[in-house]
């Protein structure tokens, strides 16, 4: 089973990876401007989605770094002091509970995620 719900995670990550490099190609062509960051991601993005399209084990490994990195840094964006920012704007901050509400899911998901996506140690090359 973690084969399959991982295989089918990677499968959508990497048809997501590829549709972002469609779009960054397709802003770059209308707009114009610079061409190295737009360069640098469109190839990330296509070997990312091209490498687990194949299932390699690279790929696999960053898809499951880059959601790891995800539920790190998710916890960073709702800290104290964000809640000084939306009071400086005249906003009421959300509520500890409404918050946890959905932060909480997600970054069981994240975890989750990650988790089945990353190759097991059985299939390690020794």
């Amino acid at each position: 089973m973690k084969e399959r719900l991982g295989s089918a995670i990677a499968l959508l990550c990497a048809i997501l990876c590829i549709v972002l490099a469609v779009s960054v190609t397709w802003g770059v062509a209308t707009r114009g401007g610079s061409l190295t960051v737009p360069l640098v991601l469109v190839v990330a993005a296509l070997g990312l989605g091209l490498g687990l399209i194949r299932g390699s084990r690279w790929a696999l490994r960053s898809l499951a770094a880059l959601f790891l990195v995800a539920a790190i840094i998710l916890p960073g964006v709702f800290s104290p002091f964000v809640v000084g920012d939306y009071l400086a704007a005249g906003r009421q901050p959300p509520t500890v509970g409404a918050t946890l509400i959905w932060f909480v899911p997600v970054e069981l998901l994240l975890l989750t995620m990650a988790f089945f996506v990353d190759p097991s140690s059985e299939q390690r090359a020794s």
